[in-house]
């Protein structure tokens, strides 16, 4: 699976973006427990 296509089903979850360092994205959802940190590497 492609980084775009996880990106757009964690969004379609309800998951929001919190934060960037660099290449990491970290994303949380409002009332699920817990971090997603997802990498941005080549498609």
């Amino acid at each position: 699976m492609k980084v775009r296509e996880f990106m757009r089903r964690l969004r379609a979850d309800g998951w929001i973006e919190v934060r960037r360092r660099g290449s990491h994205r970290v994303m949380r959802h409002p009332t699920k427990r817990g971090i997603v940190v997802v990498e941005d590497g080549s498609d």
